[in-house]
């Protein structure tokens, strides 16, 4: 036979909960073995309890865009290309929506569900706001994002890109790395399509073998190969820290500036202030 209480008890001095869980069982056979699995699984569970019910992590990334588009129109172009369009991620299928408006979709792979909560325009800026509703998927307990696209004081728009997330249980390194690249890649790519539209980047053989005959292909500049291929055109390192990189894949298409992005511990504010 098996029971068990459980119980929590608020802890006004340092601001949170003690959770106490009573089991009481008798065993007819393997008494040892029954109460491993017992303190194992109930250590997995409250274990489990406190990654759901802690502070989320929060990715920030900022991007300039140089464009004489309003936030609201860049707004509708960041709907189409990188909602519906993918945004130049390298996946095998564009997103396949899941409503007449666009609004839901899923990745194949790796089957994120993906929403649209609200989009907000103001005369300042605007904003859209999105979740995943299977985020266990991508390792996470809750996944929430935002972008907000906000004129700047010298004619630009900047793009502010947040991402507040509760990783599962042993899982937060992962979700930084996952979040961090993914974002950094739809940014910068969207970046090249609204700056550069249609622009193409001219792919040759290694070391430029046959490049007086021109290129063996060219490629989408707005797209992930794209932006590592453009990035590669134009780096200056020496072979051996370039050799280094072909086994960090997280890193191509990117230098060491991460100046416009950060981490921190919060919720996304959806308040009206900007």
């Amino acid at each position: 036979s098996f029971s068990a209480i459980s119980s929590h008890d608020s802890n006004a001095e340092c601001s949170g909960t003690e959770v106490t869980w009573e089991v009481t069982f008798h065993a007819l056979a393997r008494q040892n073995f029954w109460q491993a699995v017992t303190e194992s699984s109930i250590s997995d569970a409250v274990e489990n309890l406190a990654s759901y019910l802690s502070e989320p992590i929060l990715f920030t990334e900022k991007t300039t865009i140089q464009t004489t588009a309003s936030p609201d129109s860049l707004a509708k172009q960041w709907f189409e290309f990188v909602w519906r369009s993918g945004g130049g991620l390298p996946l095998p299928l564009p997103p396949f929506a899941l409503s007449k408006n666009g609004y839901e979709r899923i990745l194949i792979p790796p089957f994120l569900r993906e929403r649209v909560l609200d989009i907000k325009d103001t005369q300042e800026c605007s904003d859209i706001i999105y979740t995943v509703d299977n985020p266990s998927l991508a390792q996470l307990h809750t996944h929430l994002g935002r972008v907000r696209l906000q004129s700047s004081s010298d004619g630009s728009v900047d793009m502010i890109w947040e991402v507040s997330v509760r990783p599962l249980r042993n899982r937060e390194s992962f979700a930084r790395a996952f979040i961090q690249t993914v974002v950094r890649i739809l940014a910068r790519n969207f970046k090249s399509h609204v700056e550069q539209p249609g622009e193409t980047v001219n792919v040759y053989a290694p070391r430029g073998t046959g490049k007086e005959k021109g290129p063996l292909f060219r490629v989408a500049k707005d797209s992930w190969v794209g932006g590592v291929m453009d990035a590669h055109r134009k780096d200056e390192r020496s072979v051996s820290e370039q050799a280094k990189d072909l086994f960090r894949p997280w890193r191509w298409g990117f230098d060491d500036d991460e100046r416009n992005l950060s981490w921190g511990i919060g919720e996304i504010t959806m308040g009206e202030e900007k």
